[in-house]
């Protein structure tokens, strides 16, 4: 886990805006959240928006205003966390995998492997390309081999339905991004 007590914070900065950027660039729609050890301790750290993001799930950010959340920090207190506006807008969905099991279960279940896994705090993202013929909602809680998945609002048949029928799933620019990005 990072300490930024033990590494330089501009090291930090430096990393985060290089990941934006190269999200960005790669278009995806992305926002500033809180950092997670800049905020340690306060509710929803490295998931709390910084700015009102739900005009970014139909609009892409400029350069200026990525530059703006990402670029000349002042202090350790400054730093962001990136999050990205999934669906058409991005290009991509995301199933946030954070139960013990579900791994495993996704697995044996025949999921389709992602373009991008992401490790996290408490599991994996595991990101996909959107496909318009084949969207997938973002409502619900589901279960699969007894572990709580967030982020969709299908049932695990359709949710695996859906991802196996995806052509476009391995879309090369949004996964040169999501790996530029060194997620």
């Amino acid at each position: 886990m990072l300490d930024l007590n033990k590494i330089e914070w501009r090291e930090e900065s430096r990393r985060i805006l290089d990941s934006a950027l190269n999200l960005h660039l790669g278009g995806l729609s992305i926002f500033p959240l809180t950092h997670p050890i800049a905020h340690r301790g306060e509710s929803e750290a490295g998931k709390k928006p910084m700015v009102k993001w739900s005009e970014f799930q139909t609009r892409r950010p400029t350069d200026r205003e990525v530059r703006s959340w990402f670029e000349d920090l002042r202090g350790p207190r400054d730093l962001r966390n990136i999050g990205i506006a999934l669906g058409p807008i991005s290009g991509c969905i995301v199933i946030d995998v954070d139960a013990q099991g579900a791994l495993g279960a996704l697995r044996d279940d025949g999921y389709p492997d992602p373009l991008k896994y992401v490790q996290t705090a408490r599991g994996e993202h595991w990101y996909y390309g959107w496909d318009e013929q084949h969207p997938i909602g973002n409502k619900a809680k589901i279960t699969v081999g007894g572990a709580q998945i967030s982020g969709l609002g299908m049932s695990p048949e359709q949710v695996q339905s859906a991802l196996s029928q995806h052509t476009d799933y391995q879309n090369r620019q949004i996964q040169q991004a999501l790996i530029g990005a060194n997620l």
